[in-house]
């Protein structure tokens, strides 16, 4: 059996997308979350486009909701 497993280049998971979520709010860069996550650093700005919301009308900025990302992943399949 293999020892080491490499997940670069792997789907985010679910579980995965909220600890960015988490991780987004708590300021790291998406450089810290791919290391954090061992995943390609495109997957990851990949993902937080995908899962971007805009509340610029509440007087915020865009901000990465996973369940947004997840729901919008379901659809596509």
């Amino acid at each position: 059996m293999q020892e080491y497993y490499n997940t670069k280049g792997k789907h985010i998971t679910e579980k995965e997308r909220y600890f960015i979520e988490k991780w987004k709010k708590e300021g790291k860069s998406n450089r810290e979350i791919d290391r954090l996550l061992d995943k390609n650093y495109q997957t990851i700005n990949n993902e937080i486009k995908r899962g971007l919301i805009d509340l610029s009308f509440h007087g915020g900025t865009k901000e990465y909701y996973a369940q947004k990302a997840q729901q919008l992943l379901l659809l596509t399949k």
